[in-house]
């Protein structure tokens, strides 16, 4: 009786697999050229290129040594201000050296399609610095964040401050 059950599921599976697809794809197709369509109406694409050319191309690039002198980083602390600028750079989808001290956080979020989302910085900031942090160390830096247009510069240094005290309490190298 069991194997008869089993057989008629696993058909039932099956010939639903194809249709299921199809149906997948279909929606793929129609709402994937809508999202591009609602992206140029609403205008949000043309500050998205907007932001980058201008980060990206109108200025030039800062390499590591001056960025961590224009936020005057500690040699100890410099791999925590560099881990930091690489992880948002990587989170908006551009170079490091396109981040400088004085951006906004509002436009660095604004390069983000989904805006800004605490879980994907928090984590990709562990896999980069090869650390982990204890849930809720960063969270009075996302806050003081979302307060108000702070620029990168003060962003980083609360995060810096941070991932310095998980140091200083877990005697963890990093």
């Amino acid at each position: 009786m069991g194997t008869w059950l089993t057989i008629g599921f696993r058909a039932l599976v099956f010939d639903l697999a194809i249709p299921v697809a199809l149906i997948l794809l279909a929606l793929v197709i129609v709402v994937y050229p809508l999202m591009f369509l609602w992206d140029e109406i609403s205008g949000w694409g043309r500050r998205h290129r907007r932001l980058r050319s201008r980060m990206v191309d109108e200025r030039p690039p800062l390499p590591d040594p001056d960025f961590l002198r224009a936020v005057d980083a500690d040699e100890a602390d410099a791999p925590l201000w560099l881990g930091a600028r690489s992880r948002l750079a990587e989170y908006i989808g551009l170079p490091p050296e396109a981040i400088h001290p004085g951006d906004p956080m509002s436009e660095i979020w604004w390069m983000r399609w989904g805006g800004p989302e605490y879980l994907d910085f928090h984590y990709g900031l562990e896999w980069k610095l090869g650390i982990k942090i204890p849930r809720g160390h960063l969270d009075s830096v996302w806050q003081e964040m979302m307060r108000g247009d702070q620029e990168f510069g003060a962003f980083a240094e609360l995060t810096v401050r941070a991932l310095r005290q998980i140091r200083e309490k877990t005697e963890v190298p990093f």
